[in-house]
């Protein structure tokens, strides 16, 4: 029997477990207040993924393209505008 994550960033769809991306980058930097906002950019996207786990390199391209486009959109960033 495998473990489930009840944390906000765990989705459950058709009983496969998948991460949102913005809520697992704000889980990372509330449970360290030392971990900066790219390192919690990078373990976000280190964790989705592990998830996903692709198989070809154009599906791991997409999923990085998917996420880094909803981190950007969702989360206030001072340093590009």
């Amino acid at each position: 029997m495998t473990e489930t994550d009840t944390s906000p960033a765990a989705i459950i769809t058709n009983g496969t477990q998948k991460y949102n991306i913005k809520e697992l980058y704000l889980q990372f930097l509330s449970q360290d207040s030392d971990l900066t906002m790219p390192i919690a950019a990078i373990e976000s996207l280190i964790q989705i993924l592990k998830t996903y786990n692709p198989t070809t390199s154009a599906e791991m391209i997409n999923i990085i393209n998917g996420s880094i486009k909803e981190l950007t959109e969702n989360i206030p960033n001072t340093f590009n505008k």
